[in-house]
């Protein structure tokens, strides 16, 4: 297999780094690199993702893997060379927040992105970091996932820019996905704070139409400013606070001209509708739909801080306004909190007065009957049901999270359960095993095998507490993949070991992140950009914080994996750790075609 492709331009991408990943094929990414202004090109929202941080010139893109915007990374290290990029998948958030904030702090374009969930990692550097400001722009990508259909959490991220002074924009689809990105990095740069930008799975995995901006000839080398790197003492962050609400000030002015942000409204209209991000096309299809010509609709594109000018002038002409958002009522609080300050006798209903629910993702149907209650028209909705019709088709598709053919967590599971009948655990009654997120989670819940999960990188430390109040009757296992451990899991081990709690590690390590598309952790040897690196020893790391048991298994090796499994079980006392190490069967079989070996 050739280790590189041609893009429509014939400009040369690295095949190989996208064949490692969950986007398998080059051809999803023909495009990326083309400079033709106007020229308009089908991408996804992360493909978009990807070209918007071309368009604005970011140099430094650094993410941790977690759907549902995990794919932008892999695209930009495929043509990072050609672009003088440089991208890196970190080992957790917090990490790669702080290697972007230092690029954005010296002078360079620089993105962060993450998952919802990821955020609250990153937060404590995000508040620190965001006193100082930037040099150069800075965007931050939080991926939400709406409908938790591949999250433990469905948390609405909106809250943080109002909690660290940012500007949040929030795109309706990929075209405003890649033109919010080159307007954040312009507006971060020039009023030196960063920007949020949201995308939800709604977002990042439909497919539209994208026209092409230019792509920058060269970026200038900022000098950095010493005031961004030194933030001690009440005085000088008193100060840089009320620097940033002067800054946001400045944006408030800039928000009621932005293209994101649109007033639909002759002057007549009863009813009035603010609505952002993805809900916004429900709400345009709804009044498309049905010719709905008595309704003026504020689209909001950027909802920290709000255009207040435009919502002033919609608030002046109608006498209920209906909020129609995702997730939490973020946008509605601040109209009614607008509405209260300005004196504006108007009407506020959301999800506040039960018109639209606060979890879940929102469809036409539900949209247009919550429209329908707020105006009092009698809207003919299909015949046929649209929303039974969706429930029809997803009920025909196979909801699973059973483990690939070939995976090792498998194998992994098989060989624990087999050693806890060996040693007389095997009943319900007898053993606690605490599956962590991604793979070794999905594995051990269609392996009957999970008595409790939480967040990424939680099982050593439940474990601990669960001992800790006294349950000493069972024996307790955590599992914990590879980049879940190096994440959030070295931390409690060391606190295991400091505490001399009883318990069993077993570290499944399938060289990657499976889960999110196989990008690559530190025990894999290689980077976001394919350079072969160091890897980490678990085994090491292990003995390095005094674990008093440690193996190394192959889980192909069943015999021998059962058998590591029983002896650490039967130790009595003591903190345990098998390494169960064997590559993704899916990694194996793409690293085979490359290396054009026999399948």
């Amino acid at each position: 297999m050739n280790r590189v492709a041609k893009d429509l331009t014939g400009e040369v991408i690295d095949s190989e780094l996208l064949l490692r990943t969950v986007l398998n094929n080059p051809a999803r990414v023909l495009g990326i690199t083309q400079d033709s202004p106007g020229k308009r090109i089908a991408m996804s929202g992360d493909v978009a993702i990807a070209r918007g941080l071309l368009e604005g010139g970011a140099q430094v893109v650094t993410s941790y893997p977690g759907a549902p915007a995990c794919q932008y990374p892999d695209i930009l290290a495929a043509v990072a060379n050609k672009f003088g990029l440089y991208v890196e998948w970190s080992v957790n958030e917090k990490v790669a927040f702080e290697v972007a904030a230092a690029g954005a702090k010296s002078g360079l374009r620089t993105c962060y992105g993450g998952k919802d969930l990821g955020m609250n990692v990153a937060s404590d550097s995000i508040m620190q970091f965001s006193y100082g400001g930037v040099e150069g722009g800075m965007v931050m990508i939080a991926a939400t996932d709406i409908g938790a259909y591949v999250s433990s959490g469905e948390f609405d991220c909106r809250y943080y820019a109002t909690m660290f002074s940012l500007v949040g924009f929030d795109p309706a689809g990929p075209q405003e996905a890649k033109d919010m990105i080159v307007a954040g990095l312009d507006i971060s740069e020039r009023l030196k704070i960063p920007v949020l930008l949201l995308i939800t799975n709604e977002v990042g995995w439909c497919h539209s139409p994208v026209q092409l901006g230019p792509l920058p000839e060269g970026r200038k080398v900022l000098v950095p400013d010493k005031i961004r790197w030194n933030m001690r003492g009440a005085e000088a962050l008193h100060a840089r606070k009320r620097w940033q609400q002067q800054q946001l000030g400045v944006m408030k002015e800039l928000a009621n001209e932005l293209p994101f942000n649109r007033l639909e409204m002759k002057g007549d209209e009863e009813f009035g509708i603010i609505t952002t991000g993805v809900a916004s096309n429900y709400v345009q299809e709804v009044k498309e739909a049905f010719g709905l010509t008595d309704i003026a609709v504020l689209k909001l594109g950027c909802f920290n801080p709000l255009p207040e000018k435009l919502v002033e002038k919609l608030l002046s002409q109608v006498k209920r306004v209906l909020v129609v958002e995702a997730m939490d009522p973020y946008i509605e609080n601040k109209i009614r909190e607008f509405a209260s300050l300005s004196r504006k006798a108007v009407e506020v209903r959301g999800k506040q007065t039960g018109d639209l629910p606060a979890e879940g993702i929102y469809t036409f149907e539900l949209v247009a009957i919550a429209i329908q209650e707020f105006t009092g028209h009698k809207l003919r909705l299909p015949a046929l049901d649209k929303a039974e019709l969706r429930k029809q088709i997803v009920d025909l598709v196979p909801v699973t999270r059973n483990p690939c053919p070939g995976c090792p967590h498998r194998a992994s599971y098989y060989a624990l359960k087999q050693a806890l009948r060996q040693t007389g655990k095997g009943g319900k009654e007898d053993s606690f095993i605490i599956p962590d997120s991604g793979c070794s989670s999905s594995s051990a819940s269609a392996m009957n095998m999970a008595s409790a999960k939480m967040n990424l990188g939680s099982s050593i430390a439940i474990m601990n507490g669960l001992r800790h109040s006294g349950v000493a009757d069972r024996e307790i296992v955590a599992t914990i993949g590879d980049s879940a451990f190096l994440h959030g899991g070295v931390a409690p081990l060391m606190d295991m070991t400091q505490h001399g709690v009883d318990g069993m590690v077993v570290i499944m390590d399938n060289a990657g992140n499976a889960a999110t598309g196989h990008q690559p952790t530190a025990s894999m040897g290689v980077t976001a950009q394919g350079w072969d690196t160091k890897q980490i020893n678990f085994a090491l790391i292990a003995k390095a914080c005094n674990v008093d048991f440690v193996k190394t298994v192959d889980p192909y090796s069943l015999k021998d994996t059962q058998a590591a499994m029983v002896e650490a079980i039967s130790k009595k006392g003591g903190q345990r750790m098998v390494v169960s190490s064997r590559e993704c069967a899916f990694t194996a079989l793409t690293r085979r075609k490359l290396e054009k070996a026999e399948v």
